[in-house]
């Protein structure tokens, strides 16, 4: 609603201002006093018309039609603020500030939006009355173009346009989905086939592993086999009497070493003594023998590891033994336990391979072992009756050697 018109330089309107209240207002006043020139003020604004400059008041022109002040109309409604201004070189609106330049009859767009009134809207005072003296047809364009019956009309025919488009679709979708449930139809076989593609992989996959599974226990129960023929061909009795043999030479051996430790001592202290008697001359003899019963003991003190290791072999050597008696007991069926067993005889074989070693080096320790005996022997027989420091008569003289 237009709160406030101001009118300045217009026909009879050197600056006046009206305020408008809401409701009807009514201007009166005597004839030739400015009441139609704010109709047309008004119409400058909204219609940008009359045109030209016969609008300017008389006072503000010169003798050559030239403007002296700017003419303007000014309008307040609903928060915003429109002046239509004309001077010597502008003509133009100005929208809440907004410059905004008027071209020809032609109303900026930004402001028939903002006033939005038309010419039906519009009542001059020379008009007849307001739909009394139109004929049928105006009335009724201009009830159509009040209710915009128009872009009613173009809007049922937008709708029935769709409607006959989705129609057609909905057609045309249906018989494509015709089509495609009797092709369905023909393709019903697939889930059969795509079953029984399934069954023949889970056939597949399983002849696969099963396939594994035989080549693996194929090559076990070969391995198996040749261990049962390898242990038929071991002499068991005859690994157990070399066994317990050696078991008893190393524990000769041990006491042997103890004789040997005294012995030691017994050289020790002779050595000692031989440096205060001059007259023995096998003082260079002897200390050559104590160095070969040093060598000798060192010998000794090796062969007692070889004889832990020996223990440890034949405990292993007895516990393959058992697996081997066990083996041809169990059914050729229990693949798994044979592969296990399998495993358990390659061990032994290593086994009897290092108890074959051993017993090769127990003979090297016989042989070492008299050579040792013919020593002490001849060593017991340098040595004096009685020992000129300390008159001992020896611990070795007729010991069991």
């Amino acid at each position: 609603m237009i709160e406030k018109v101001r009118i300045v330089n217009f026909q009879s309107h050197a600056d006046t201002t009206i305020t408008l209240t809401s409701g009807v207002n009514v201007i009166v006043g005597p004839s030739d006093q400015g009441k139609s020139a704010v109709i047309r003020a008004l119409l400058w604004v909204i219609q940008n018309k009359p045109d030209g400059l016969g609008f300017v008041s008389h006072w503000n022109m010169t003798d050559k039609g030239v403007l002296k002040a700017p003419t303007s109309v000014e309008l307040e409604f609903d928060g915003h603020k429109i002046v239509r201004y004309r001077d010597r070189v502008a003509n133009r609106y100005l929208v809440d500030g907004k410059v905004l330049e008027a071209v020809g009859r032609d109303v900026p767009e930004e402001i028939e939006r903002l006033i939005d009134i038309k010419d039906i809207n519009i009542q001059r005072q020379l008009d007849s009355h307001f739909l009394l003296s139109d004929s049928a047809g105006e009335v009724a364009r201009i009830l159509n173009r009040t209710i915009r019956l128009d872009d009613i009309d173009k809007l049922l025919a937008l709708v029935e346009q769709k409607r006959r488009a989705t129609k057609n679709t909905i057609e045309q979708v249906a018989e494509e989905l015709q089509l495609i449930q009797v092709e369905l139809g023909a393709l019903a076989w697939i889930d059969a086939v795509v079953d029984i593609l399934k069954e023949a992989q889970a056939l597949e996959a399983s002849i696969y592993k099963k396939t594994e599974i035989k080549s693996a226990l194929y090559s076990t129960l070969q391995t198996y086999l040749n261990a049962k023929i390898e242990a038929q061909q071991i002499n068991v009795e005859e690994i157990e009497k070399w066994v317990k043999k050696v078991i008893e030479e190393v524990q000769n051996m041990s006491g042997v070493r103890g004789m040997l430790r005294a012995l030691q001592v017994q050289l020790q202290e002779f050595v000692q003594a031989s440096a205060l008697v001059v007259e023995l001359t096998c003082i260079e003899f002897v200390q050559s023998l104590l160095t070969k019963v040093e060598s000798l003991k060192n010998n000794i003190y090796n062969n007692k590891a070889e004889h832990r290791m020996l223990t440890t072999l034949l405990h292993d050597y007895m516990s393959a033994k058992e697996l081997v008696t066990i083996i041809p007991a169990l059914p050729e069926s229990e693949i798994a336990e044979a592969t296990e067993v399998a495993g358990e005889i390659s061990v032994n074989r290593k086994v009897l391979r290092l108890l074959r070693e051993s017993l090769t080096n127990y003979q090297q320790l016989q042989v070492q072992q008299r050579v040792i005996d013919d020593e002490i022997v001849k060593l017991d027989a340098m040595l004096p009756e009685v020992c000129p420091l300390c008159g001992g008569t020896g611990v070795l003289r007729g010991a069991n050697v």
